[in-house]
């Protein structure tokens, strides 16, 4: 992925993660993990996400050889996608927060990381098939760089739609705010 588009990207999750957590709900009841250690829980793995989504290093390895570009942009979309299905799994043995609709949210944020792992991995099946001349691959990986943008903004689109009573919104944005890889990631 070309920087710019990694920029919005990691902007575009760590917006999304925040609405959604600072929004927490829909129709479920409330976990049983108190919400401070949610929230730690949560910031730090979304961090090393938020982390991995931004390294460019390995997807631009390999300067102009097509080969080792293309090794490069494999190399980060499942270096992301495994960052991505771990969040989930750290969610998952976290626990819902114990706030109203709790369990929604938890499920949301879970099912978000999920599908971003699931859709960055078959992105990633899709590099072997990539040009081999160096001109067709850049524009290729641009295609594909928009695409991966796309597919993580879809995966985390639903958590603006949580709904949480007032007070218990006000208390998770104090708690990401307090925190310091949320505050880190802008969330």
């Amino acid at each position: 992925m070309r920087r710019t588009n990694q920029r919005v990207a990691v902007l575009t999750i760590a917006a999304a993660v925040g609405i959604g957590l600072a929004s927490c709900g829909g129709d479920s009841g409330k976990g049983d993990t108190a919400a401070e250690d949610y929230v730690d829980t949560f910031c730090g793995a979304s961090s090393g996400f938020l982390e991995a989504a931004g390294d460019s290093s390995a997807s631009t390895a390999g300067g102009t050889d097509p080969a080792a570009m293309k090794q490069g942009l494999s190399d980060y979309l499942e270096s992301v996608a495994t960052a991505a299905a771990d969040v989930a799994a750290d969610m998952k043995a976290t626990g819902a927060p114990d706030i109203t609709n709790g369990e929604d949210a938890n499920a949301a944020i879970i099912e978000a990381f999920e599908t971003t792992a699931t859709k960055l991995r078959e992105l990633e099946g899709k590099v072997a098939d990539l040009p081999d001349d160096a001109a067709s691959l850049s524009t290729e990986v641009s295609t594909l760089a928009t695409d991966a943008q796309t597919a993580i903004s879809e995966s985390f689109s639903g958590l603006s739609e949580l709904k949480s009573t007032e007070s218990e919104a006000e208390k998770m944005d104090e708690l990401l705010a307090d925190n310091e890889d949320c505050a880190a990631i802008g969330a």
